[in-house]
């Protein structure tokens, strides 16, 4: 299940247990406001991000650089199939990050 909480995502991410230095940063990547703390409860796969990091030029953190559900994953993963045969492969995997990027995970 998931339950949207009420704290502020700058909050939320300067706090502990693990508080970033630059919050700013993060959130710089969601259009104002649109950033929410939610809170996973039950059994939920995520996936993580692994392997190179372009900006430090190194192998990305084992932990890796973000997280997402797979729910999500899934209905782009269904919105993109529609498409296949219709364009080049080459143009369906540049929209795999355009959609999460502009996917409505509050759906």
């Amino acid at each position: 299940m998931r339950e949207e909480l009420s704290v502020a995502s700058i909050s939320w991410l300067s706090s502990p247990p693990i508080p970033i230095t630059h919050p700013a940063s993060i959130l710089s990547g969601f259009l104002g406001g649109t950033g929410k703390v939610v809170r996973f409860k039950g059994p939920h796969r995520f996936y993580r991000a692994a392997g190179w990091d372009t900006k430090s030029n190194a192998m990305a953190s084992a932990y890796g650089g973000w997280w997402v559900d797979e729910a999500i994953l899934t209905r782009i993963g269904n919105q993109i199939q529609q498409f296949e045969g219709w364009l080049p492969p080459n143009f369906l995997h540049q929209a795999w990050p355009a959609q999460y990027r502009g996917h409505d995970c509050s759906v």
